[in-house]
């Protein structure tokens, strides 16, 4: 059985011109993605800045969804120490993640804040001590967001 190829019929370079093509457009897909804002030269030392920024903005993010959860929680004002202590040992799990050294002072405020929520669920601690706790650890988040 015999094969012909017959380069000079088009096709393999239409293919490859499509090819081409293609992987330009993603190139410059993901420049456009991973290029600064000034539109300057991406440097290592940048580029160290955009993931840390990115992963300190994940976790501000984790930290904000578990106070929400502790604030949805004590809005209830139905004393649950079940669910109270699911909450509390998912977030100190998900607490592991959050490495940013900028988010080491709210972060600590929301464990403090989890075993205020966590105390009062249990009738040891008294409600008002939750939600002050819980702001603290609001004013601690707002203070990162100032300029």
């Amino acid at each position: 059985m015999e094969i012909e190829l017959d380069l000079n019929s088009g096709v393999g370079w239409f293919s490859g011109v499509i090819a081409l093509l293609f992987l330009m457009v993603i190139w410059g897909w993901v420049g456009y993605h991973v290029t600064p804002e000034n539109g300057g030269v991406l440097t290592w030392s940048k580029w160290q800045v955009f993931l840390a920024r990115r992963d300190f903005q994940r976790e501000a993010r984790l930290l904000q969804e578990e106070a929400e959860q502790l604030a949805a929680l004590l809005q209830t004002q139905r004393r649950d120490p079940v669910q109270a202590q699911l909450l509390v040992s998912r977030l100190q799990q998900r607490l592991r993640e959050v490495q940013s050294p900028a988010l080491a002072t709210p972060k600590s405020h929301l464990l403090e804040a989890a075993q205020a929520v966590l105390d009062w669920s249990q009738g040891v601690g008294d409600y008002g001590t939750a939600v002050q706790a819980l702001h603290t650890f609001t004013s601690a988040m707002d203070a990162l967001n100032e300029p």
